[in-house]
């Protein structure tokens, strides 16, 4: 609401970091909320603090303390957050433990293994509507839960299509998707209503 009325009046703070391909970007150490209003509304420009660090380790985790603490961050920034903190670990001299790296994150580490499981185990589409809110944690809980027990059977393509076009329950659209993979794929349609039920 501030920045709508007075524009961006506080900078972002950012760093240049080098990713794994060797193409270059901009990491936001703090200000991830600013940054996400000023595109929501479109404004042209966006004021930025450039500082150059020599340990882009020690930036991330600044990053993930200033920022994850406040609203509007979700799993799936905190599982790539996670993912790419292991990868700046596995580059040091003395890296941290999986422990130490979900300290400095301030998660436990059973929360950041389950948040990863999201990048793993659902489409792009799920882990957006994730993002924005579409579909609960515990909601991706339970997809990734079929997901893994139904393997390939279960087209999460089609869930997320169903989940996007409908206002129902995800439970209950994940359930039917199941329900629809089972006898297409070995249970056949001689299923009882009981074998499904079990199934799922």
């Amino acid at each position: 609401k501030t920045i709508k009325k007075a524009g961006q009046e506080q900078p972002i703070s950012v760093i240049p970091i080098i990713l794994e391909d060797g193409s270059r970007k901009l990491f936001i150490v703090d200000g991830e909320r600013r940054f996400r209003a000023i595109k929501e509304l479109g404004l042209p420009v966006i004021k930025v603090i450039v500082t150059w660090a020599p340990n882009e380790r020690k930036v991330l985790y600044k990053s993930l303390r200033a920022n994850i603490s406040r609203a509007g961050h979700n799993p799936i920034d905190i599982a790539k957050a996670f993912k790419r903190a292991i990868g700046l670990e596995k580059q040091e001299a003395s890296p941290l433990s999986m422990e130490g790296i979900a300290e400095e994150i301030g998660f436990s580490l059973s929360t950041l293994y389950r948040y990863s499981e999201y990048l793993e185990h659902l489409t792009p589409e799920l882990q957006g509507m994730l993002q924005t809110g579409k579909i609960t944690v515990t909601a991706a809980d339970g997809i990734v839960k079929r997901a893994k027990e139904h393997g390939d059977k279960l087209d999460l393509g089609e869930v997320a299509k169903d989940i996007g076009t409908s206002r129902g329950n995800v439970d209950f659209i994940v359930n039917a998707a199941v329900s629809k993979a089972l006898r297409a794929s070995g249970h056949g349609v001689d299923a009882t209503r009981g074998e499904v039920r079990n199934a799922i």
